[in-house]
């Protein structure tokens, strides 16, 4: 699945922007781990949900007007599956030699860069790691590899409907 989205998706530049003002103070091992760690994650997420995906159809919708920014797009899609409809946002950004990437998703209103902007902000956050961001990072990596603890301290909630069953 990576083979397939590194052409596609600005995985450095999604990380960066999920790092938000702690991207600045980082140093370039810390950004690269980070990055590297989204990624995985990031990667992981998509696969598992179109795992989910059998039957069902995919729809690009056509842009409903000229974009504002020469080099940013939106490219809207519909997923149709089991009688639910699913909107997809992919908002897309030309690099400098002309491709095309993702830089962010919004799935039925979901905008998955402040999503995971909001769970990084939580866990840098958190007295346990004292602001200390080689913490705050190897505690990313524990979330996204689904460990209970910092799900909670990432304020996923995930943990918590794990153990009632949900």
């Amino acid at each position: 699945m990576e083979a397939l989205l590194a052409p596609v998706v600005d995985f450095e530049g999604f990380a960066r922007r999920v790092m938000s003002a702690h991207y600045k103070e980082a140093t370039p091992e810390q950004r690269q781990r980070f990055a590297e760690t989204f990624k995985w994650g990031l990667v992981r997420t998509y696969s598992l949900t179109l795992t989910d995906f059998t039957e069902g159809e995919v729809i690009v919708i056509p842009p409903d007007g000229p974009p504002r920014h020469p080099r940013r797009r939106n490219v809207k899609m519909e997923i149709h599956q089991g009688g639910e409809i699913y909107p997809v946002l992919y908002a897309m950004t030309q690099n400098a030699d002309g491709g095309w990437r993702i830089g962010n998703i919004v799935i039925a209103g979901v905008n998955i860069g402040l999503t995971y902007r909001s769970q990084f902000k939580s866990v840098a956050a958190d007295a346990r790691y004292g602001g200390d961001l080689d913490q705050v990072i190897e505690a990313w990596v524990r979330f996204v590899s689904g460990e209970k603890a910092d799900q909670e301290a990432a304020g996923s909630g995930a943990a918590e409907r794990q153990e009632k069953g949900a």
